[in-house]
């Protein structure tokens, strides 16, 4: 009878632990580990942050404080390195610019938090041809950020900027070649990544050829 009693036991509590690791997987693979409404504000910040410093539309510093994903750090140290050609064959210096960032959506993808934000970008830049300044030029474009938690932090893991007309950032919907909002396998991304760093050299040899 005791021996009847242990076995039950043992089988209570290992049902117990199966059903508890089952609910966590669950939790873990639909996204609930997190409650977007109460994690708006760290999650603007990172979006923020990862727009200014890494990709807005003159370029980025390649910081990277705020991206968790290696495909993205690639695309983006291309991406910007264009931009800085193109703006230095065309005399472009950057010297000021001002964010201002409109939220229109905040919704889950996956294990992902996906946002859509507005961001209207001012900027003050000078010929160096000229030495003309301009203290009055701007840009506003929608943002589609995807952002996973990884250990406890938010993290940029894919992102999309969606202009009409841009010598490098019309040709790419990033999200899509990186698989997010995306059903892809691994070596489809890795695929159409290095098909848009290959597009992106080609631009960079483009653009480094000097203006007639």
């Amino acid at each position: 009878m005791k021996n009847k009693n242990k076995v039950f036991t043992f089988s209570l509590v290992l049902s117990i632990v199966l059903i508890f690791s089952i609910l966590i997987y669950l939790k873990t693979a639909t996204g609930e580990k997190y409650n977007i409404d109460a994690e708006k504000e760290s999650i603007k910040e990172v979006v923020e942050t990862f727009i200014k410093d890494d990709y807005n539309y003159n370029g980025g510093k390649n910081d990277f404080s705020t991206v968790g994903n290696e495909n993205l750090k690639k695309y983006l140290i291309a991406r910007n390195t264009v931009k800085y050609t193109n703006h230095k064959r065309n005399y472009k210096k950057v010297l000021s610019q001002k964010f201002e960032f409109d939220y229109k959506d905040f919704s889950k993808w996956r294990d992902c938090v996906k946002v859509n934000v507005y961001m209207d970008e001012n900027y003050s830049f000078e010929d160096e041809d000229t030495g003309q300044i301009n203290k009055d030029a701007g840009a506003g474009n929608d943002y589609i950020v995807y952002l996973s938690k990884i250990d406890g932090e938010w993290k940029v893991m894919s992102a999309t900027i969606d202009v009409d007309v841009d010598p490098v950032d019309d040709v790419f919907d990033v999200n899509k070649e990186l698989g997010y909002g995306w059903k892809k396998t691994r070596e489809r991304v890795d695929k159409d990544l290095n098909s848009m760093l290959d597009k992106l050299n080609d631009l960079k040899e483009q653009y480094s050829e000097p203006l007639n």
